[in-house]
């Protein structure tokens, strides 16, 4: 909901009684104040609901704590390196891994591993499943190819081949 929005939908009440909801909300963690493009392209506030469950995870996180878990979860499905954390927060590497450590238990985040970047540790949010690009898509499994998915692949490409080829099985015909 944007703030014009909350303003037209509040037409009675008095603007400070509505920001003092709002604050108490904000201090629950029950409400969150992004900034956003509207239609026009102009900047305005919007206000998003937490739900419960999320708010009582997030109302025991330090400034600190809720700092590294809003880099964590603006990087998406592609996850942030351990080392570009402690770059951007400017924490110490053993403040930062109490802080991981508190966020996972917490199950706000979760490690990755990155095909690409074996040794690196990532972390991304708890919900969020990893672009392919990390974990290498159907071809691997665990962090390493998946063999008897590729052997499954090739005895059936070796079958459509002998069976009529491409052309008989993607016609319609031969198989």
């Amino acid at each position: 909901m944007t703030q014009r929005q909350l303003s037209r939908s509040l037409p009675e009440s008095n603007i400070n009684d509505v920001l003092a909801a709002l604050q108490g909300l904000t201090n629950e963690s029950r409400v969150e104040i992004l900034q956003a493009r509207g239609p026009t392209g102009a900047v305005c506030t919007v206000f998003k609901l937490v739900s419960e469950e999320l708010a009582s995870k997030l109302s025991g996180l330090s400034g600190e704590e809720a700092a590294v878990l809003s880099l964590i979860e603006k990087t998406g499905s592609g996850g942030l390196w351990v080392r570009n954390l402690k770059l951007t927060t400017k924490l110490q590497l053993t403040a930062l891994n109490k802080i991981l450590k508190k966020l996972e238990r917490a199950r706000l985040i979760k490690p990755v591993k990155s095909i690409a970047f074996k040794n690196r540790r990532m972390y991304m949010a708890y919900g969020v499943e990893p672009a392919k690009e990390v974990t290498g898509g159907i071809w691997y499994s665990e962090q390493s190819l998946d063999d008897d998915f590729i052997h499954s692949m090739r005895e059936g490409i070796v079958w459509i081949m002998k069976v009529g080829g491409w052309g008989g099985w993607v016609g319609g015909g031969g198989v």
